[in-house]
């Protein structure tokens, strides 16, 4: 049962990262990107500085480099580090845009259709994450190193003000405070992933490397 239901999960994975779905994806991360940055950013991007430009536009940019990361993986261009940024970036701030809206929903009792929209593409954010997780081979110090660029984001945010425009400006507190929780969390997940010899995503033996789209296909 386990090795059927693994079997089959591997050949979702492998038929995600075809030319025609990469592409799919990759169109709507890059429609994400500029909507997301002109919609949500637009206003803040301009009054930031520019060297804190990286930090701020957090859920457009991981939507763009979660396409990155996908056609990396399907050209074999894979960097471990970068797909362990991507993975923990998308998980991240996908917990963080749901909860603002939870948050929102909690004090106003109502969730506009903007917020309904976000919340449905944080999902696939996160989807998309840990999706991108389940191929990254982790190592200790590229969970760290993962680790400790969030929490220089967290502080960029929390400390320096360049967080993103929160729903319910009531909730920021709660936000700051779950923000760091979240990013310690995920380091640790990764750290203990990185410990674990077998790839749990896809049952209790490791999963073969990705190939090619081209070694994939049968000869004629």
């Amino acid at each position: 049962m386990l090795a059927s239901w693994a079997q089959r999960y591997n050949r979702i994975r492998l038929w995600v990262l075809t030319p025609a779905i990469v592409a799919l994806i990759v169109a709507v991360d890059v429609f994400s990107f500029v909507v997301g940055g002109i919609y949500w950013y637009g206003s803040q991007l301009p009054q930031t500085p520019w060297w804190a430009w990286v930090f701020v536009p957090d859920c457009p940019l991981f939507a763009l480099l979660g396409g990155v990361a996908l056609v990396g993986l399907l050209t074999q261009r894979r960097s471990s580090l970068f797909e362990s940024l991507v993975a923990m970036g998308s998980i991240k701030y996908a917990i963080w845009t749901i909860l603002a809206w939870v948050f929102f929903w909690a004090e106003y009792h109502t969730v506009p259709f903007v917020g309904v929209v976000m919340i449905i593409s944080h999902v696939g954010l996160m989807v998309q994450g840990l999706f991108i997780l389940s191929f990254v081979r982790l190592s200790a110090p590229v969970a760290l190193l993962s680790g400790a660029w969030f929490l220089l984001s967290d502080y960029m945010d929390y400390g320096l003000g360049f967080h993103p425009a929160v729903p319910s400006p009531a909730s920021l507190p709660w936000m700051q405070w779950h923000t760091i929780a979240v990013t310690i969390g995920l380091t640790l997940a990764f750290l203990w992933m990185s410990r674990v010899p077998i790839n749990l995503w896809a049952g209790a033996w490791p999963t073969p490397p990705v190939a090619p789209y081209s070694a994939q296909r049968k000869p004629a």
